[in-house]
């Protein structure tokens, strides 16, 4: 008969948390699941505010587009109803985004196109505070400057949007902001400065028109009948509605003698556009810059201005 002997029964391990640990656990929940939720809360705001800035940023782009060639276009008046939509929009985005400077800018480049010069300078200042190198607001408060006759300030703050803008990348911009220097040296009677401003625009298209016929404007200032009248061509060419690059290149084909050519022109243009005594020119014909129409002669410019009495 043989022995089964059994093993010795060891005791099991207990399952059970201690009750003090057990009551540390549960006391960590909820503090837990705050983290949680708060790092959760943190991540979606931040979320969502990168959605907010992309889809204003996005906003603001839209409004620079639908401004950018009404204002631009050298041949045709401002489209009020343009303004008014843009005006609307921008109002809006800076109600949402005081913090921002784009919308800021881009309201004042809107308001000075529409001849609100106080609002324009206040916005423009207001843009800067967020964005001191803003090219835009650069701009207009440069234009702004020298229609309060502050020359010298004037002629800093376009430097320095002219700086701004190529750092940024923004060639448009540049060419703007070069434009109005040149109109404002170019007042100065410092000719050769402002020549040397216009090769930019002259290889940009969107400005190629306007620089033109502002360098025929300095070839008149030079006595350089012939180069103006090359440089007018070359206006014309580029925008051939651009009205008052077709009177001046009229008008200083009448003062060579070369009056059917010039007749040619007075032809094309416009008769619509009555800031224009068409087939009179002004005493001199077109013999120095005072005697051709500048650019911004009959409406509030953003990317030129009136470097005469006009």
């Amino acid at each position: 008969m043989s022995l089964r002997l059994k093993a010795p029964r060891l005791p099991r391990k207990s399952k059970a948390v201690p009750k003090e640990l057990g009551g540390s656990l549960r006391a960590w929940v909820p503090v837990a699941v705050g983290i949680v939720s708060i790092t959760l809360g943190i991540l979606v705001y931040k979320e969502n505010s990168r959605e907010k800035t992309a889809r204003y940023l996005q906003d603001v782009d839209e409004v620079r587009k639908t401004i950018t060639e009404p204002v631009l276009n050298s041949s045709k008046p401002v489209d009020k109803t343009v303004l008014a939509n843009a005006d609307r929009r921008l109002t809006t985005l800076t109600k949402e985004r005081k913090d921002r400077p784009e919308a800021l800018a881009l309201h004042a480049v809107v308001a000075n196109a529409m001849g609100e010069e106080e609002i324009a300078y206040s916005l423009a200042n207001s843009a800067l505070a967020n964005d001191p190198d803003n090219p835009n607001a650069l701009i207009v408060k440069g234009l702004l400057e020298q229609q309060k006759g502050k020359t010298r300030e004037s002629e800093f703050t376009l430097r320095k949007a002219i700086v701004a803008a190529t750092e940024r990348q923004l060639p448009i911009e540049k060419s703007i902001a070069k434009l109005n220097l040149a109109n404002q040296l170019i007042a100065q009677g410092r000719l050769s400065e402002a020549d040397t401003l216009l090769v930019d625009p002259r290889h940009n298209e969107a400005t190629k028109a306007i620089a033109y016929n502002t360098t025929a404007i300095i070839s008149l200032r030079k006595g350089d009948l012939n180069q103006a009248t090359k440089d007018f061509k070359e206006a014309v060419a580029s925008d051939p509605d651009y009205v008052k690059a077709l009177y001046n290149l009229a008008c200083t084909l009448q003062s060579e003698g070369r009056n059917e050519e010039a007749q040619v022109y007075f032809g094309k243009i416009d008769k619509t556009a009555a800031e224009l005594k068409f087939g009179s020119c002004p005493t001199g014909g077109g013999g120095g810059g005072g005697d051709v129409i500048p650019d911004a002669a009959s409406k509030p410019g953003y990317w030129q201005i009136c470097y005469e009495d006009c």
